[in-house]
């Protein structure tokens, strides 16, 4: 089926498969007067407005602004599924086990994510409270892959389990002997992320499970925890594909160089000091040493955050020094990159999936005005349409 994407007033994307680094971040297409053709799922083309062109189906953007779909490049889905006395609560005369209770939870935080504008997450899974728990929501998160039009890839996130003390060599060995081959041989997940740092592991321990999860076929990354030097030290040693949570504002020249030399993408989170009461960095040392940067919104989908990755891309601007051609880039392709999707997502090109959102703005440059609640005309993913108005 051809789909035809017309009206368009501006066309808004990075290009490319590759993330972009440092200067490249700026170079974002911006093209007026044209219609995206669409053969089933796929882009084929970009042609001038005017164009004889014949399709099945006419989408009218409206004269609307035409974005590629958002990556988050840092998601979480506790095990717990909403925290405190909230998660026990259930209506009453309703029965819900708590796998139930888990799995609705990532159901709407999946659908409210596509209600924003974001086609495409990594969703790392966080149980600290046992291996059942972990294995049960990753899951369910390939349950909904099946029912939810959202592009999903898993990840698991390899931290002490809460309480842990003397036992913290049982719990590695469990990392590396069990939970790793399980979660490879049954499929659960393509990434382990290693929480590296305080309340996480050390550097020695946090090589040795990422050494067995590497063995395992299984994608590398690292979340930091409190000071920053482990987590970038182990990224180099690993060359993991990512590492986010960086609470530094200012990483030095070293830290720097060696995340550019192992190819570690940064992933930084404009969004978390609203959910978490943080203080703002810049990404500016980041983007000035020639790295690619990416967004995520480090929202949980169990217990709640900022789900619009365009209050991300606002705050990216506004708060972490980001133009907003490189807001949209870190939020685009450099996030698909991070996931290891770029190939697929993150740019409006022929051969990748028809993913994209109508904004309801005359002009992309007032982005950054809307803080929360951006208009968005529709949402489509694959050349399908989702919740029109």
């Amino acid at each position: 089926m051809i789909t035809l994407v017309t009206n368009i007033r501006q066309l808004v994307t990075p290009r490319g498969t590759e993330p972009a680094a440092g200067a490249a971040m700026s170079e974002v297409q911006v093209q007026t007067g044209v219609t995206l053709v669409i053969r089933d799922d796929r882009i084929v083309a970009v042609e001038p407005t005017g164009a004889t062109l014949k399709g099945d189906h006419v989408i009218d953007a409206r004269g609307g602004v035409v974005v590629p779909g958002l990556v988050d490049a840092c998601l979480t889905a506790q095990s717990s599924g909403v925290r405190g006395e909230v998660a026990t609560h259930v209506l009453p005369g309703a029965s819900e086990s708590q796998e139930e209770r888990d799995l609705r939870q990532l159901r709407v935080g999946m659908e409210t994510l596509l209600r924003h504008g974001t086609t495409s997450s990594e969703i790392r899974a966080e149980a600290r409270d046992g291996d059942a728990a972990l294995e049960r929501i990753l899951a369910g998160i390939q349950q909904l892959v099946r029912c939810v039009p959202l592009r999903l890839s898993a990840a698991f996130l390899g931290a002490p389990q809460v309480g842990m003390g003397s036992e913290r060599s049982d719990r590695i060995t469990k990392l590396i002997g069990e939970t790793i081959p399980t979660v490879s041989r049954r499929h659960l997940a393509s990434t382990c992320v290693l929480l590296c740092g305080e309340g996480g592991f050390g550097r020695k321990e946090g090589r040795a499970v990422l050494r067995a999860a590497r063995g395992a076929g299984l994608t590398l990354k690292i979340q930091a925890a409190g000071a920053d030097a482990d987590a970038i030290l182990l990224a180099f040693e690993l060359e993991a594909a990512s590492v986010d949570h960086l609470a530094s504002s200012a990483p030095d020249a070293k830290q720097l160089s060696l995340l550019k030399k192992a190819g570690t993408i940064p992933v930084l989170l404009p969004a978390e000091p609203v959910a978490r009461e943080g203080s703002w960095g810049t990404a500016r040392p980041f983007v000035d040493a020639g790295l690619a940067v990416a967004l995520g919104s480090s929202a949980d989908l169990g217990s709640g955050g900022v789900f619009s990755m365009w209050t991300g891309v606002a705050l990216a601007v506004r708060k972490l020094g980001l133009s907003l051609a490189e807001a949209i880039t870190a939020a685009t392709l450099n996030a698909a990159a991070a996931i290891g999707s770029s190939h697929q997502v993150g740019t409006l090109e022929p051969g990748k999936f028809a993913d994209l959102v109508i904004l309801n703005v005359d002009d992309y440059r007032a982005i950054p005005s809307f803080i929360v609640g951006l208009p968005i005309r529709a949402v489509i993913v694959g050349g399908t349409e989702l919740f029109l108005p």
